[in-house]
């Protein structure tokens, strides 16, 4: 008798064990869904919220080894960068991405863990009853240590993805403070001008009729720039109280400017500064240190 109620016990020991196994993996489920479903997008800023509202729902209809497969690649994986010349070139686009930094062994110990707990939870959810003989204490008590086990790996990967939450929602809070600070309105004023028609002939300009010294006359490249693109100009000049081309310049952030001497007296000169980046490029990404 008392054998049939050890046996009894313990099945209402693994039964527990089993449900408490099931709620903890919705709740890693649920937080990665969370991850994937806002830590990336990008698109026209006409139609963002739609795109994030469109990622968000397919996340939900995703299985957990799904997730896990996207939040590794997402978050876990290389920094992928967007595409400038994907969708509307007319439009402004967006990219907003969430990344945890660290080394690749700390990248891979994430990886695997995650892959192994989708094993365990599939194992748990599909093949648990045939594993176990449901008429032996012996065995019950092996299933009830084991499910303890998973419990705890599983709760240390609740703990990461929920204090990766917590990062990602203080570092969207934060950007967010900062895109609506008059700093922000800046930088996306400047990425406009920069990749604007005017901008882009001074680019051309630059790197066309360069003296072999890299520098070229203002002059020269006003010029240019009046023949090929003179209302852009006046606009741009108006729109930033540019009085002149050489102000322009000066205020676009691409350029360095110098005067030198000519046998009339100085005149000033130009020229694409090296490591003059891309401003296609030009997009905020969000990142948070572990």
């Amino acid at each position: 008798m008392s054998k049939e109620i050890d046996l009894i016990q313990i099945k209402d020991d693994v039964f527990r064990e089993i449900g408490k196994n099931i709620l903890l993996l919705q709740q890693v489920e649920r937080l990665l869904k969370l991850l994937v479903g806002h830590g990336r997008i990008e698109g026209a800023t006409t139609s963002l919220e739609a795109t994030r509202t469109a990622r968000i729902a397919r996340t939900e209809m995703q299985t957990l080894g799904m997730l896990v497969g996207e939040f590794a690649a997402d978050v876990l994986g290389p920094e992928v960068e967007s595409d400038p010349c994907a969708g509307n070139a007319n439009e402004a686009r967006l990219s907003f991405s969430f990344r945890i930094e660290g080394d690749s062994a700390f990248h891979d110990e994430q990886k695997i863990a995650l892959s192994k707990m989708v094993e365990q939870r599939n194992e748990l959810v599909h093949h648990f009853v045939a594993k176990w003989d449901w008429k032996s204490a012996t065995s019950m008590q092996d299933a009830y240590q084991h499910l303890i086990l998973l419990r705890e790996q599983t709760e240390a990967q609740r703990a990461f993805l929920a204090n990766t939450w917590l990062g990602f929602q203080e570092t969207v809070r934060a950007h967010a403070a900062f895109l609506a600070s008059d700093e922000a309105a800046k930088q996306f004023e400047l990425a406009w001008l920069q990749q604007s028609k005017v901008v882009n002939l001074l680019r051309e300009v630059a790197i066309r009729f360069e003296r072999p010294d890299g520098w070229i006359a203002i002059a020269t490249a006003g010029k240019f720039v009046r023949d090929n693109a003179g209302e852009d100009l006046d606009r741009i000049k108006e729109r930033y109280g540019f009085r002149t081309l050489r102000e322009l310049i000066a205020g676009v952030g691409l350029f360095e400017l110098r005067e030198e001497p000519t046998d009339k007296g100085t005149r000033e000169v130009f020229r694409l500064i090296v490591n003059d980046v891309d401003p296609s490029n030009f997009y905020f990404e969000v990142a948070t240190q572990v």
